[in-house]
């Protein structure tokens, strides 16, 4: 193999890594909180509950929309747009002290977790 191609495998490596480390927090972030984020603002069991299964239901939904972004703006573009929306959906949720942003924070970084766990 030549240095090159070494030096491409290695840092595709670090991008894939770097990835997947940061569609993680915005799943596991919220179970720990759950309590202080029901206190807060208020919310039910089944308002909390929705609250944790909104991501899982994206990756279900969403996935397919994953693999045809990549085939029409390519995949570097398509993890790029994957990588903003979990971004976006992450600073949403800390925006206000209101169930909107919360939940709609949500589904954006769950649509953003989606696409980039099919990427």
């Amino acid at each position: 193999m030549s240095k090159t191609l070494e030096a491409r495998a290695g840092w595709l490596l670090v991008v894939v890594v770097g990835v997947a480390l940061n569609l993680r927090p915005a799943i596991a972030a919220v179970p720990p909180l759950l309590d202080t984020i029901q206190a807060d603002l208020g919310l039910s069991a089944t308002g909390a509950g929705l609250l944790t299964a909104l991501p899982v239901v994206c990756m279900g939904l969403f996935a397919p929309v994953g693999a045809a972004l990549a085939r029409r703006v390519g995949r570097e573009a398509a993890v790029s747009c994957a990588l903003a929306l979990v971004g976006v959906g992450t600073l949403a949720r800390g925006a206000g002290a209101s169930v909107v942003p919360l939940y709609g924070g949500t589904l954006v970084a769950g649509i953003g977790i989606a696409i980039g766990g099919v990427l």
